[in-house]
């Protein structure tokens, strides 16, 4: 899994953890659930990403196992660059 992240990113997932302190850092194994990531913050979290990184997400790749953490998030958003 890759885990070293553009800031970019980092900076976008931040946004969307409103109970995550600001001086908290985000770590690959961060639970989003844990810090604020609802179901409705997942999907402005998806369209935000899309949107900052030109992409759009395959119906058939998005399961909420992506948005367990940011390693697995990152590793889904690296898949679709990738395609």
């Amino acid at each position: 899994m890759a885990t070293e992240w553009l800031p970019e990113f980092e900076t976008v997932v931040r946004r969307h953890l409103p109970l995550l302190d600001a001086n908290t850092p985000i770590t690959p194994d961060l639970a989003l659930a844990d810090h604020g990531l609802n179901s409705l913050a997942m999907i402005r979290l998806l369209v935000d990403l899309e949107d900052g990184f030109g992409v759009e997400f395959p119906d058939d790749v998005l399961a909420a196992t992506a948005f367990r953490t940011p390693g697995a998030l990152w590793t889904l958003l690296n898949q679709v660059l990738a395609a």
